[in-house]
């Protein structure tokens, strides 16, 4: 499980529109794994925010792998929390990751 904060291009203030973080997430798992499934998920609901669960998978080493992330835009800077696992190891980590995604709460 792990949580990313990409640094953003100039942007006017409130403008960053969830579908290009999502492409843009979702193409920097195709430079790493080449060709990947994707299904769009149900997101929790969190205040103040804008967000998209999806879940992409792809084959690596002969291994079935899985990454879940929630993509989320919250006070002009996006969040990426996500969770990868083979698949033996799939549900473990979904529940992990939905402990914390769970958690999440805004301070300001």
């Amino acid at each position: 499980i792990a949580l990313d904060v990409p640094k953003l291009p100039l942007h006017p203030y409130g403008m960053i529109p969830m579908g290009s973080v999502e492409n843009g997430y979702l193409d920097d798992l195709k430079k790493q794994f080449g060709k990947i499934d994707v299904k769009e998920l149900t997101p929790p609901k969190l205040p103040n925010a804008k967000d998209r669960l999806v879940r992409a998978a792809w084959q690596k080493d002969g291994k079935n792998m899985e990454q879940t992330a929630l993509l989320i835009v919250h006070a002009d800077h996006v969040y990426i929390f996500r969770a990868r696992s083979d698949t033996d190891h799939e549900q473990v980590t979904t529940d992990a990751f939905n402990s914390v995604t769970s958690s999440i709460q805004w301070t300001k």
